[in-house]
């Protein structure tokens, strides 16, 4: 009887328990989403660095990959108007523009070195508010962690050098407090890769700087970590702004646009890059560079391949380069490329061996090509269509009209083999008898 009694107990308990889970799942469920909302900066706080962020976080999350190609384009336009037209003012506008768009980290670099050229010329409160703002912009590339970052240091020690000695009427605390934070800054920029003292020595933004006993003690307490620290320079930095590829590293030719690829390579590393620079204007602002990979790291060399393209996307062509230990370039080889809209260049990488092969590309839509879209600053219903062939952007409101063209078909043209040595040399095997022509 006690045993019967026991058990009523446990069964009621265990059928209250399964009529409150029933109950409960009963429940109609709430499925709670995040809404995310875009962040978009205005001209009183482009300098906000948690806003900043934001913005970059949002556009990223919601894939939003046109403001970054607008925003790239007026950064582009700011740097041909500063560096080839010689119009920082001009270039500051266009990048502040740029900025609203999206926020790039070499487009805050770019507006702190245009005011510090523009202070130069200019005296009392209207030189201050340059200085201060150069600061707030290189304040905000630092914190995006633009590289090489020594070049951020750098500036940010001239101009608080600029501030503390550019008005007498400054109080000697305040003068002490620029100098201090200039020579914490010149201190950065050697621990970071800065070591090219001649230029520093010879800098008027600095020659107050260098007569000081702060400057001596730094510089003395640098000479004493040589032997047991070694900074980064400018090669190690560009570098390591390749990340490590995977083996076989392959390049197919429906991908030979290399969209996947999105990190810039600075201006700051066109000395390793000789087509970043063009003779006739000095910086090439008609093709972007992107990095790819690091191919290979050895005691004789690095091999690195970038991409580059023009600013309406095509051609693309993506080159493997090796480099000596010190930044010297030992030889280079266009690997892949979507040459014309008729013919691409595809690459396998397996080990130190490099297999390109040429192809004919045969459209769905004849004399077409690829079709890429651009829907900035457009009205509702609209798109912006570049056709690869006839190098021309159109405005169309029938999307169906603005179908991507497809690859019904490729013909094999041409194959090469080469290796690449243990000196960083790209040779075919077996000289020219790697050349298959196909016919």
């Amino acid at each position: 009887m006690k045993l019967s009694s026991m058990r009523l107990k446990y069964f009621s308990k265990l059928s209250i328990l399964l009529l409150s889970f029933t109950l409960w799942s009963c429940k109609p469920k709430i499925n709670y989403k995040m809404q995310l909302s875009l962040t978009r900066l205005t001209k009183e706080n482009i300098y906000n660095k948690e806003l900043v962020g934001n913005a970059i976080f949002d556009a990223q999350e919601l894939q939003i990959d046109s403001l970054d190609k607008k925003s790239n384009r007026l950064f582009l336009k700011g740097v041909d108007l500063y560096k080839n037209k010689k119009d920082p003012a001009a270039a500051i506008e266009v990048f502040k523009q740029s900025l609203l768009v999206f926020p790039r980290v070499e487009t805050y670099y770019e507006i702190g070195s245009a005011l510090m050229d523009m202070q130069a010329t200019e005296q009392g409160k209207d030189k201050n508010t340059k200085l201060h703002e150069a600061l707030q912009a290189y304040e905000v590339a630092e914190h995006l962690h633009y590289q090489p970052i020594y070049s951020v240091y750098y500036n940010m020690a001239c101009a608080d050098n600029l501030l503390g000695y550019d008005d007498s009427t400054k109080s000697i605390d305040r003068i002490s407090l620029n100098l201090n934070q200039a020579v914490i800054n010149l201190r950065n920029a050697f621990m970071n890769g800065f070591n090219d003292t001649a230029k520093l020595l010879h800098d008027e933004r600095l020659s107050s700087l260098i007569k000081t006993g702060e400057f001596k003690q730094l510089m003395d307490q640098l000479d004493a970590q040589k032997n047991t620290f070694k900074p980064e320079t400018i090669y190690d930095l560009y570098v390591a702004s390749f990340p490590n590829l995977p083996q076989p590293f392959v390049i197919t030719y429906d991908s030979v646009d290399m969209r996947a690829y999105h990190v810039l390579v600075s201006f700051d590393f066109a000395r390793f890059i000789p087509e970043m620079e063009n003779t006739e204007f000095g910086r090439d602002v008609s093709h972007d560079y992107y990095a790819v990979g690091k191919l290979a790291t050895t005691p004789l060399y690095t091999a690195i391949i970038y991409t580059s393209t023009e600013f309406n996307y095509a051609p693309v062509y993506t080159k493997l380069v090796t480099y000596t230990p010190n930044g010297n370039i030992i030889d280079s080889r266009v690997i892949s490329c979507h040459c014309t809209p008729e013919k691409v260049k595809t690459v396998r990488i397996e080990g130190n061996i490099i297999t390109t092969e040429e192809y004919k590309i045969t459209w769905k839509t004849p004399n077409q090509g690829f079709v890429y879209f651009d829907d900035d600053g457009l009205g509702p219903g609209q798109t912006a269509v570049y056709d690869s062939v006839t190098q021309e952007t159109t405005i169309v409101t029938d999307t169906a009209k603005a179908k991507p063209n497809t690859i019904i078909k490729t013909e094999l043209l041409e194959k090469e083999v080469y290796k690449l040595t243990t000196i960083g040399k790209i040779v075919p095997i077996n000289g020219d008898s790697t050349k298959v022509t196909f016919n």
